[in-house]
């Protein structure tokens, strides 16, 4: 019983570090926006991706257990979006006023 909790506790810390990049990445998107370094389309696609690895995640743990491949695929999913952050946030392209 013991070992069967700690497994689980175990399992969701990696999930749980996940959503806390998620909530940095929505404030580095909502800095972007207020500083003008995003555009309205390049805030859209980054919030789409967001949405979707959200829904990855729920996928995920819907049956109770996420898979070493599931949170492998998130990991990937979330590094991207980071890396697409930083990409847009630096193209020179600025939003008009």
């Amino acid at each position: 019983m013991k070992m069967k909790f700690l497994l689980t506790v175990l399992f969701s810390i990696g999930i749980i570090g996940i959503s806390n990049a998620q909530v940095g990445q929505r404030a580095r998107i909502q800095q972007g926006v207020r500083s003008g370094e995003l555009t309205r389309f390049e805030a859209a696609k980054l919030h789409h991706e967001q949405i979707q690895t959200h829904r990855d995640i729920r996928r995920a743990r819907a049956n109770g257990f996420v898979s070493h491949r599931e949170r492998k695929e998130i990991r990937h999913d979330v590094r991207r979006n980071s890396h697409d952050i930083y990409r847009l946030k630096h193209n020179h392209r600025e939003r008009r006023y």
